[in-house]
């Protein structure tokens, strides 16, 4: 079984969902999902961290001296905003696998789908716009599916090249 290791390093007054993500040796705990109302918070929060951040580079003229563990603490907050969306959509990624039958390919193994599957997830995650009014599921769903055919029809196309051809 292969789960995920991610720290989340968080605060529980701003993210009440927050959780840890097990290590190998813990039994695995119940994954909290996110209602509607607070993805669309996670997500305003994140893009505010970024609209703050923007701002706060271009208030700096070219000349002055730039603080840099101010901007690294910037990025890591929202770094961690985004690795908080991703793990709690992490089990998206699994469903996917799971609903494309993904698992007929013989030649590709678990592993390397869910690791093109969650690169697309991590992809979503930074392009989504809340502002549409679409749940992030919905969106994201679309993008790890194309990531997966994708990574499906290279292998076909790979395989049909070296396969022998017969007189």
């Amino acid at each position: 079984r292969v789960r995920a290791v991610m720290p989340v390093y968080l605060d529980p007054l701003r993210f009440p969902w927050t959780f840890e993500i097990d290590s190998l040796d813990k039994p695995a705990q119940k994954r909290v999902k996110l209602t509607k109302d607070e993805e669309e918070q996670a997500f305003l929060y994140r893009d505010r961290l970024w609209f703050d951040f923007k701002g706060f580079l271009t208030s700096y003229v070219s000349g002055d001296q730039v603080d840099e563990n101010l901007i690294n603490n910037r990025l890591s907050q929202i770094n961690d905003a985004n690795n908080e969306l991703v793990v709690a959509n992490l089990p998206l990624c699994l469903a996917m696998y799971k609903s494309g039958k993904f698992n007929t390919f013989p030649g590709i193994g678990y592993e390397e789908f869910l690791s093109e599957a969650h690169i697309k997830l991590i992809n979503s995650v930074e392009c989504f716009d809340v502002s549409r009014g679409f749940r992030f599921s919905t969106y994201a769903c679309r993008g790890i599916l194309q990531g997966l055919r994708r990574l499906a029809g290279k292998h076909i196309t790979k395989n049909e090249r070296n396969s022998p051809l017969y007189d």
